[in-house]
């Protein structure tokens, strides 16, 4: 920060090498695999080895990458990088592969037009914009007084922490070729994408499970309005809160659309920092605020081929992603579809849910429901939405004392006028306290 601004630091000099580790043995039955459905035949990382990569950054110490090299006894070659969120997205991933072949193949990288803090410049002048205040004001109607924030009731597992935790897992399942075909048939025929079929599939299979007319889930956009971004490596994503309300008197057709117009809507809208977003909103105030994600507890994500346009090979270079279980969760969970294009069409499902919330089997039941619902929608997409049958009774009953036991409930307000009082210490912070202590949440007024 340089006479109150912040500013950017270029510095002369950085100290750089790369792990490298030789003659490493492969593991048959390594917990560091590839995502099977890409890559097949791609070799299995030691687990003290990945761990020993992974590790935290130095924030206050560029770069903040790291590189390892490792040659295995099957002579093959390992080329691993890890990036600091704060420097990539998932675009850049694929920016940075790209632009290692072409250095790898003994071609010149391409002129960027413009760097990162150009991006940064023009986004804090968009931020004063009349086009940024239209956004804000989309926002905050989304979410101010009167329409508030629906917390997002699902049968817990266990008692939610008083503090948010990040200790997840995942469950994986592939809607396999034959959902394929009749999915993109009817995608086209109403006039969406993929994607956002999916995400109404998603938003009225979590409305089954929470028991919720009204959910948010939340969306990624790449945050790259401008061609000139599309090489440049940086943290450009923004995520977006799409709310919907799930009326079961309409048919699933009726519902895909307006679907369709709330994302577009939020889509429209997406130059507007989801930080921004929250401070803006009316959060309810309860007990346990501080242990849920702001504006929404679960994502959906739709990854197109473009994400992996860097898996291939390039002749004695292949390139693919490797699924490390870092044994964590960013959310109560999410859902993450990626579309496989060989050797058949499918899409490959993959839930990352927190460990301190679900069991394991409560997540791949959620998950098998998923492709039910995404079967009995493509068989009658006219069926109303109050036929969608997701449990059974015995199940619904089940559900519904889960969600009971774990709910979150609001505060008792209590509006208290001091008149006066016998000591000189303050009171408030005390009955403040207390009130919290019994779940109260006590409003100290002191007359004159």
């Amino acid at each position: 920060i340089v006479d109150g601004h912040v500013v950017q630091k270029v510095h002369d000099k950085v100290e750089f090498k790369v792990e490298v580790k030789v003659k490493v043995e492969e593991e048959t039955h390594s917990p560091y695999s590839p995502y099977s459905p890409y890559s097949p035949h791609s070799p299995h990382l030691p687990k003290d080895i990945i761990q020993g990569f992974i590790r935290p950054f130095n924030l206050s110490l560029p770069p903040l990458l790291r590189v390892g090299f490792i040659e295995t006894n099957n002579q093959e070659y390992i080329f691993m990088v890890d990036m600091h969120h704060i420097i990539s997205d998932g675009v850049s991933i694929g920016i940075m592969i790209q632009d290692f072949i072409r250095l790898y193949q003994g071609m010149k990288l391409p002129l960027l037009r413009i760097q990162y803090n150009d991006f940064t410049r023009w986004q804090n002048k968009l931020f004063h914009s009349d086009v940024m205040q239209q956004q804000e004001e989309y926002w905050n109607k989304k979410f101010n007084n009167e329409q508030g924030v629906p917390l997002l009731t699902m049968p817990l597992d266990c008692q939610r922490p008083e503090t948010m935790t990040f200790t997840g897992d995942t469950v994986t399942s592939t809607l396999t070729g034959e959902l394929m075909e009749p999915l993109n048939r009817l995608a086209q025929e109403e006039s969406v994408t993929l994607n956002i079929l999916l995400l109404a599939i998603y938003t009225l299979l979590v409305s089954r499970y929470s028991g919720q007319e009204e959910v948010v889930i939340g969306s990624l956009v790449s945050g790259r309005p401008h061609p000139d971004l599309e090489e440049v490596i940086g943290l450009f994503v923004n995520f977006l809160p799409i709310r919907n309300a799930v009326d079961d008197g309409l048919a699933f057709k009726e519902f895909l659309g307006s679907v369709k117009n709330s994302a577009l809507a939020a889509y429209q809208n997406q130059d507007y920092p989801f930080e921004e977003m929250v401070k803006q909103a009316d959060l309810p105030d309860y007990p346990a605020i501080n242990a849920v994600n702001p504006l929404f507890s679960t994502m959906f994500l739709f990854h197109s081929e473009s994400d992996r346009t860097f898996e291939g090979r390039m002749e004695t270079l292949e390139f693919y992603d490797v699924e490390f279980k870092d044994a964590t969760s960013t959310l109560d969970f999410k859902l993450d579809v990626y579309p496989i294009l060989s050797p058949e069409p499918e899409l490959y499902c993959r839930l990352e849910y927190n460990t301190n919330l679900f069991k394991k089997d409560t997540m791949e039941q959620f998950l098998n429901r998923f492709r039910q619902l995404v079967e009995t929608v493509i068989a009658n997409p006219q069926q109303k939405l109050t036929d969608f049958q997701v449990f059974t009774e015995t199940e619904e009953q089940q559900i519904s004392r889960k969600r009971e036991s774990f709910e979150l409930e609001e505060k008792t307000k209590v509006r208290l006028a001091a008149a006066a009082t016998f000591t000189a210490e303050p009171i408030q912070d005390y009955i403040v306290y207390w009130g919290n202590e019994y779940q109260m949440d006590i409003r100290v007024e002191f007359t004159p």
